[in-house]
């Protein structure tokens, strides 16, 4: 007694097997096609960090919020800052936003430089 149904073959499995490879690939070239590259990073995944410019500008040093001074509670006193010396500001590699990259991953496309097509 054979248990395969009655018009049941291996050329029925393999024509199913087939089918589902093409729909595969029907699904996953279809995907592709609806990615573009991200226009605010120019499919880097990267932009320049705000707080340091990409690393052109001194960053405002965080214990001193970049006056370069503290005053200190209820006595009429100041004193220098020892994190930034009393300058205020700090070197970009400094940089508590971007950690010295002078990059941060692109918001738009959250680092993968592709977002979806709009239709």
């Amino acid at each position: 007694m054979n248990a395969t149904p009655k018009g049941v073959d291996n050329f029925s499995h393999i024509n199913l097997i087939m089918d589902f490879y093409r729909l595969y690939l029907i699904l996953y070239i279809t995907r592709e096609e609806q990615m573009a590259d991200c226009k605010k990073c120019n499919g880097t995944g990267y932009i320049p960090c705000d707080a340091c410019k990409g690393g052109l500008m001194e960053v405002p040093c965080p214990e001193c919020d970049g006056d370069g001074w503290f005053t200190e509670p209820g006595v009429d006193k100041t004193s220098s800052c020892t994190n930034c010396h009393g300058e205020g500001d700090l070197d970009p590699e400094n940089c508590s936003v971007c950690h010295g990259e002078k990059v941060i991953n692109c918001p738009e496309c959250d680092g993968t430089g592709e977002v979806p097509v709009k239709e």
